[in-house]
């Protein structure tokens, strides 16, 4: 008795339930009556014309929409075999109206209407019956789709009256119903008790999808491009502004340009094209700037765009450096000067937090180059120190004065490419590519899995853009920059203004107070070190507008240093190292090697010759390091027994700690100091302090 009453339950809640022209289970569901009553209506309103013909054979397609198809078919042969016996009188009776033109144009129109909207009928049963049919499939027959929101890619699923939901389930089945609705990704949320809402989003753009569109064409003023990807699940995003009718251009407005600007990658995954899009968003903004330097060490290969640039349109406003590093000194001296005379004219200048339309732009490709680098003797470790210091000091003051600094690197790891952690925390936009290491992608940010981000498995051109000072990180891919896209650039044209002469003077303060501290600094001092420029010249050149002085070296006073940089960056390849790969040019005759071949033998040659010195090893000691460095090294002979590998790794585990645990921080007094603020807006006398958590993890900083 039990089980027969188990299968009568079991056969009433399977049993198809009537959605408008179909059901649950995706069957299509016409009555008979509403096929003749339907059709019928149309036929009759339509054998007044010639078109009827192309109505009738429209509608016996139509059959596949009754499941009684002879039923169907013998009301279709009715209606023909009517029309035959009604011709002549139709003909006759309408032969005036026939002759004119109206009769034609009024044919043709209620012929294509009326069949269009046969076919727009036809076809959303059927699409709807598919989409109830799949669901069944699937086992969610006691829902039905309702609504459909094109703009936020958003499909609304809802719970057939009488029936019992099981989210959980239909959690699990978005893989099926990305895979039915030909989306890559989604998102499931429920509503209510009866409604439950699939967020989709396409697959993230590919190469070759892309490979059509023209970055020119994405230049907007007031916006830097940062590149084509998905929107986010359920962002709403118009359809007419969807790029391919699936994607989302990327911008982030020019003037919330931060002061930092990090690009990271391993070589082969575009980052320098990364670099000459995002200057294509600069460059539409060029009304803004006041000048864009371009600094590449490595042989220069990527600036020369920029020179040629500057030498064909002559704005004034470009420039490029080379391996100088002399020449870069006396720029970032000249930068630091404006920075400080920039921040002095902002205290005297009331209202005004900082500088705006008068941006200073100055990029690095590759940062290692300048950073990492091992100087030959004092005089080029001076320098050597003397830059790291103003790049370090330019980035944390520069924000206020106007300046953007940006870099790019292979590695963010300070063993690596040189970047200390005053930097790198000073770099709030990072733009990070294929990355060959999770330590590496750790240290330019720890929550991209979090995101669902993973640039160890990047392809060329794909990245990642973070910005620490919103906390929003999105997936982009940089559209391909042609080789000549220096023809097709537009500028804006800067317009100079009392500014360019009122600062001027602050550059004179800025001068006399350094002097002054410089004075009072090494008044006790016996060694003072090398001044390549004195702060009067440098004056004298920011009071003649020279900003990067092309002809320092003219009138003798100043030898330009060789530093070819390529093979002098740290963990250069020692002498056996060498002499190991030219041996196998050794063994080959000349005539036999390629011109490349050839060229790398002579390099090999120039550089043994360079590192071979005949004097005694003590010598060779004492020569490349000062006295201090000499204690420092004789002083680890201590730890050579110390995996130093496991030494490094342990300190980049504890530096990543110390940032993450200092932006923990900064998030803990900022908001701190908003509530407090807000207190103050509204009159409330209250102050909030630090909880005992919160001074927790201020100890816990401390330690690290």
């Amino acid at each position: 008795m039990t089980n027969e009453k188990q299968k009568e339950e079991n056969k009433v809640s399977d049993s198809p339930v009537n959605l408008s022209y179909w059901n649950n289970k995706g069957e299509i569901n016409l009555k008979k009556s509403f096929i003749s009553t339907f059709l019928g209506s149309v036929a009759v309103g339509r054998v007044s014309t010639y078109g009827t013909i192309f109505s009738l054979a429209f509608f016996k397609y139509s059959v596949l929409l009754h499941s009684e198809k002879e039923e169907t078919k013998r009301f279709l042969d009715y209606v023909k075999e009517w029309y035959k016996n009604e011709w002549n009188e139709i003909i006759l009776g309408n032969i005036d109206f026939f002759n004119h033109i109206h009769f034609y144009s009024f044919n043709a129109i209620t012929t294509l209407s009326i069949s269009f909207f046969i076919y727009k009928f036809i076809k959303y049963i059927i699409e709807k019956s598919e989409i109830q049919r799949a669901l069944s499939s699937l086992g969610l027959n006691q829902y039905y789709l309702t609504k459909i929101n094109k703009n936020t890619l958003t499909y609304t699923f809802k719970l057939i009256r009488g029936k019992t939901m099981d989210y959980k389930t239909f959690e699990d089945t978005t893989g099926n119903l990305k895979q039915l609705f030909g989306y890559d990704q989604a998102k499931c949320e429920r509503v209510n008790k009866r409604e439950i809402r699939v967020m989709f989003n396409h697959k993230f753009p590919s190469k070759e999808d892309l490979k059509e569109l023209n970055v020119q064409d994405f230049q907007k003023k007031g916006y830097i491009f940062l590149g084509i990807g998905l929107p986010k699940i359920g962002e709403n995003i118009p359809e007419k502004d969807r790029v391919l009718g699936k994607y989302v251009a990327k911008y982030l407005k020019y003037e919330e340009l931060p002061q930092g600007i990090g690009n990271f990658g391993g070589a082969g995954f575009g980052k320098s094209n990364t670099l000459n899009q995002f200057f294509q968003g600069i460059f539409y903004n060029f009304d803004k700037v006041q000048s864009f330097t371009f600094c590449d060490f490595k042989q220069g290969i990527e600036r020369q765009p920029y020179k040629d640039l500057e030498d064909k349109i002559n704005t004034g406003r470009i420039f490029t450096l080379d391996d100088d590093r002399l020449m870069l000194l006396n720029y970032l001296m000249k930068l630091l000067i404006i920075v400080k005379a920039r921040g002095k004219w902002l205290k005297n200048s009331k209202g005004k937090k900082k500088i705006v339309g008068k941006d200073i732009h100055i990029w690095f490709d590759e940062m290692r180059e300048i950073l990492d680098y091992e100087p030959r003797d004092k005089v080029e470790r001076q320098i050597q120190d003397t830059i790291y210091r103003l790049i370090e000091s330019l980035l944390r003051i520069g924000r206020r004065g106007g300046m953007k600094m940006g870099y790019s690197t292979q590695s963010p790891l300070q063993n690596a490419s040189g970047l200390s952690s005053g930097m790198k925390n000073n770099t709030p936009l990072m733009m990070t590519h294929g990355l060959i290491s999770q330590i590496q992608v750790n240290r330019v940010y720890e929550d991209f899995e979090s995101w669902g981000i993973e640039p160890t498995k990047f392809d060329i051109g794909r990245l990642a853009i973070v910005n620490t000072t919103t906390s929003q990180v999105d997936e982009r891919r940089a559209l391909y920059v042609p080789e000549n896209f220096m023809e097709n650039i537009q500028f804006g044209e800067y317009i100079e203004d009392t500014f360019d002469e009122e600062i001027k003077e602050y550059y004179k303060l800025v001068v006399e107070e350094e002097t002054r501290k410089s004075e009072i600094m090494n008044k006790d001092k016996d060694d003072e070190k090398e001044e390549f420029f004195s702060r009067e010249e440098i004056l004298e050149e920011l009071l003649n507008g020279v900003l990067v002085n092309y002809d320092m070296y003219s009138n003798g006073d100043i030898e330009k240093i060789n530093y070819s940089s390529e093979n002098r960056v740290k963990k250069q390849k020692t002498k056996e190292e060498l002499e190991y790969e030219k041996q196998f040019f050794d063994m080959v005759a000349d005539e036999d090697k390629t011109e490349q071949e050839l060229q790398r033998q002579e390099e090999l040659n120039i550089l043994l010759n360079e590192n071979v010195v005949e004097e005694d090893e003590e010598y060779q000691f004492k020569s490349v390091f000062t006295d201090s460095e000499i204690e420092i090294l004789e002083s680890l002979e201590k730890y050579e027994d110390w995996s130093f590998e496991d030494k490094e790794k342990e300190f980049e585990e504890t530096q990543n700690k110390f940032d993450k645990q200092l932006t923990n921080v900064k998030k803990i007094l900022n908001n701190h100091y908003k509530s407090n603020k807000k207190n103050q807006d509204n009159n409330i006398n209250e102050v909030v302090v630090l909880n005992e958590n919160e001074q927790k993890e201020l100890q816990l900083l401390d330690e690290l």
